[in-house]
């Protein structure tokens, strides 16, 4: 608790400086991970002399203490005997309960290195299903990266604008774009399997493109990896490109299946665990002269936009179509939970065309990948 006479904003902020140095000591920067909100599933940890500060859900207020700790694996187990994880996923259907065992949980050096050895003094990240998932902070929360920056549009759902550099955005401009051309045919309104059929949900052309189809593609494909810290094995294994001409558009859908629509279907791996979309990164290759945003109309905590799919207004929040840029959002909480808020629209282009590539990325070991692939 603050007292009153500290409660102004420098003293709030000088306040906040001292607890991440009285955590942190020399040994961690806490600063990139503790964000303005909690986020369940996420749990940073500052190791330092043997001991270690637990931060649950990223929260600055439920920090604990565990002492004598030796490597990954018991500061996990000393983590989960006082945080309650999502060790299951359940849904509620037809007087039922549709359940599926998660994912393992995964701890990280700050790096996006899994990690369960010997532990040095430092800042570790763990993630309840398992995957690193970039945590979003604030609004316009920026980290560069290797060769992108990412730079936070939404915190619910946890939604990025990538700019990446221009050695990447040549690689989409001149290689991604010109392969897909010759290829595009009608979009389909998905089902499983990439099954569907016309609609007025979605109007715009679509071609597939495999990762291995040339070496560029390859390293598009390593690129994604290596910014999302997730290993390939994770990746759907084609690249779909999107073509948009004038008033074409894609009405607001999720990403990911809910098991309740599909309660047939097998939502776990080769390894019985929790399968489903985690992440999509949208790779804009051509900006239209008008329109064309990714629109997100729940982001803040609102509603469906019912009836009204493809409004594109000044609910939730918007992505514009700009060259050298992406959307990177996340289908997944950090618990492996739906973010039901999730719901997105590719807002219909008014002038010009909008062509897009999406990469999808699965909570588990995508079927046809080798659970070894690593980036």
């Amino acid at each position: 608790v603050i007292p009153a006479m500290m409660r102004s904003p420098l003293a709030l902020l000088l306040c906040q400086s001292c607890l991440v140095l009285q955590a942190s000591g020399s040994a961690c920067a806490l600063d990139d991970w503790l964000g303005d909100q909690p986020e369940s599933g996420f749990h940073v940890v500052c190791v330092s002399d043997g001991r270690a500060q637990v931060y649950p859900s990223a929260d600055r207020q439920k920090q604990f203490d565990i002492e004598e700790i030796s490597d990954g694996k018991s500061l996990m187990k000393s983590v989960f005997s006082r945080v309650r994880r999502v060790s299951k996923i359940s849904f509620a259907h037809e007087g039922t309960t549709l359940e599926y065992r998660n994912q393992k949980p995964g701890m990280f050096w700050p790096d996006g290195t899994n990690h369960f050895g010997p532990l040095a003094d430092g800042t570790y990240l763990i993630f309840e299903a398992g995957l690193w998932r970039w945590p979003p902070i604030r609004v316009g929360f920026e980290r560069t990266l290797e060769s992108a920056k990412i730079i936070t549009i939404s915190c619910r759902p946890a939604v990025f604008q990538v700019v990446v550099d221009q050695a990447w955005h040549v690689t989409l401009r001149d290689h991604v774009l010109p392969s897909a051309t010759p290829l595009f045919h009608k979009s389909l309104a998905g089902d499983l399997g990439g099954e569907g059929g016309d609609s007025d949900v979605r109007t715009s052309e679509t071609a597939w493109l495999s990762y291995a189809r040339s070496p560029l593609l390859k390293k598009q494909e390593s690129l994604t990896s290596e910014m999302l810290r997730i290993p390939l094995k994770h990746f759907e294994t084609n690249l779909q490109v999107v073509r948009y001409g004038p008033e074409q558009f894609y009405d607001s859908h999720r990403d990911y299946w809910d098991p309740r629509e599909f309660p047939g279907h097998s939502w776990t791996d080769q390894n019985g665990r929790w399968h489903n979309r985690f992440a999509t990164v949208l790779w804009y290759l051509q900006n239209p002269e008008k329109g064309g945003d990714t629109w997100f109309p729940r982001a803040g905590g609102g509603d469906p936009p019912w009836g009204d799919w493809a409004a594109c207004d000044e609910r939730g929040s918007k992505v514009p179509a700009r060259n050298g840029t992406a959307v990177l959002f996340y289908s997944l909480l950090s618990t492996g939970e739906l973010d039901e808020y999730s719901w997105h629209c590719g807002c219909p282009v008014h002038e010009g065309t909008k062509i897009a590539a999406n990469s999808w990325v699965w909570s588990g070991v995508y079927p046809g990948r080798n659970r070894n692939d690593e980036p």
